[in-house]
């Protein structure tokens, strides 16, 4: 789930999210970039909920030349800074050829050359069959999981996970599931 707000919010947070026909379901941040906030859901979400979600969601707000200009600096320079070369890394890995991925989601084979360029950008539905195509969740496809230095946060896990329990941390060992 992606989000945006003002709120001074961390990697690691847990937030609660109220979605129609589910109630409050728990999401923990898994990724920042100014004030877009990456987020997973604790359990699965199932695509019902999901599009009815999409469908009660507020619409976009009116907003003034500053905000606009604010709002685009974020989306170019944000947080799809790498996904034209994830998505591309992404499909190479699966072996689909672009126009595979285009015939999935039906589009033009150009289109997905345009969004790996950074020429374009899928339309938010796109993005969710993209995740669904690649195997991963929207989150990893918009942001590089693999390309960050991940080491510093992963020495604070095992150390607060070495307190909490006890242990001494060599003795912590972390797995991630991309």
């Amino acid at each position: 789930m992606l989000i945006e707000c003002d709120a001074p919010l961390a990697v690691a947070d847990m937030i609660d999210v109220e979605l129609p026909h589910v109630g409050i379901v728990t999401t923990k941040l898994v990724w920042t970039s100014g004030q877009l906030y990456g987020c997973e859901f604790e359990s699965p979400i199932s695509p019902a909920a999901l599009a009815a979600a999409q469908l009660r969601g507020a619409a976009a707000p009116v907003m003034t030349d500053e905000a606009e200009l604010q709002h685009e600096a974020i989306s170019t320079h944000g947080a799809f800074d790498r996904f034209g070369a994830n998505l591309k890394r992404l499909r190479i890995a699966k072996g689909l050829s672009q126009a595979d991925v285009a015939a999935t989601l039906d589009v033009s084979a150009p289109s997905v050359s345009g969004w790996e360029s950074g020429r374009a950008r899928p339309k938010p539905d796109r993005m969710t069959a993209l995740a669904a195509l690649l195997d991963v969740s929207v989150s990893q496809l918009i942001v590089d999981i693999a390309a960050e230095p991940y080491d510093e946060l992963i020495r604070e896990g095992r150390e607060r996970i070495a307190r909490a329990t006890g242990a001494s941390p060599e003795k912590i060992r972390i797995y991630i599931e991309v």
